[in-house]
């Protein structure tokens, strides 16, 4: 063996275990990826509250409600109706539609100081009939809704509009239901009291109601009559009061007649101090005593 072989020995030798060294220090496999990032949990958007129904028509099981009202301008019979309130009225006229034995009552209400530039008795009966035209368009039987007109004293506009001005009540048509009315309106004769020494009515909702009854039963009963009879507390002279007590039955039959009561059907009558309800001494007392009294007869 020359002396080149003897050098290659060590020098392989050296390589092999070097080699050894390096392989067993070396990691083997390649590093493992860094987990990812948690990701951040999506932040909800807040949820509005729900808004809450102004405007809401019921008939037993039925309801139907709205979020906004319907409007109309001071001396104006066309209402302002946003979107909400018109699926309101789609719902009002597939109820109508579906039950023939309903009878949707639309009083319109006015204040006297308004202009009625329609074609009809009063503004109130002109505001009635634009929603009636409405719920008709939507499928409405025009046989099942009815019209009619209030007038109110000092009624509150906001902004020059007048809201939820015509109101809504459901009637049954048959002839039972008609005498359900009668019996309920006979039972409870309706008073309508003034302010002292003067022909202004004092509304309320009782007032509004029973208007609106008694004129559904008096265009469904052509030979029903009305008593219409004035009363005043004992201030003053008694035969003063008993002509302020005519004078106050004749401006009540009056009032009736604009809002299409017919005249042939009201007797007028006065009592002036004779028939209190109350006590004369106080003044809640005498409040009570300047009266109209109506009776269905």
């Amino acid at each position: 063996m020359n002396k080149l072989a003897w050098l290659l020995i060590p020098l392989t030798i050296g390589w092999i275990v070097l080699g050894a060294w390096y392989m067993a220090t070396s990691p083997c496999t390649p590093a493992a990826a860094p987990p990812p990032k948690e990701a951040k949990a999506a932040t909800a958007a807040p949820v509005a509250p729900a808004k809450k129904a102004v405007w809401t028509v019921t008939d037993n099981k039925f309801k139907a409600s709205s979020t906004e009202h319907f409007t109309f301008p001071t001396s104006n019979f066309g209402a302002n109706v946003p979107a909400p309130t018109k699926t309101a009225f789609q719902s009002v006229a597939t109820h109508l539609k579906k039950n023939s034995n309903r009878l949707l009552v639309l009083t319109g209400r006015y204040d006297a100081t308004e202009k009625n530039t329609s074609s009809f008795g009063n503004l109130g009966i002109a505001r009635a009939e634009d929603i009636k035209s409405r719920l008709v368009k939507m499928g409405a039987p025009a046989a099942n809704i009815s019209t009619n007109g209030l007038e109110e004293n000092n009624i509150k506009f906001r902004n020059n509009l007048l809201f939820n001005g015509v109101n809504f009540a459901f009637r049954g048509k048959s002839a039972a239901a008609l005498n359900k009315l009668a019996t309920t309106l006979r039972a409870k004769p309706l008073n309508v009291y003034f302010a002292t020494g003067e022909s202004r009515i004092l509304f309320d909702d009782d007032l509004r109601k029973y208007f609106q009854d008694l004129k559904y039963y008096i265009d469904n009963t052509p030979d029903a009559m009305i008593q219409v009879t004035g009363h005043t507390d004992n201030v003053g002279n008694p035969a003063a009061n008993t002509r302020l007590g005519a004078s106050r039955a004749k401006f009540m039959a009056d009032y009736m007649a604009r809002q299409g009561f017919k005249l042939n059907q009201i007797n007028t009558s006065s009592e002036g101090p004779n028939q209190p309800i109350a006590d004369n001494a106080t003044d809640e007392g005498r409040a009570k005593n300047r009266r109209v009294e109506i009776i269905l007869k």
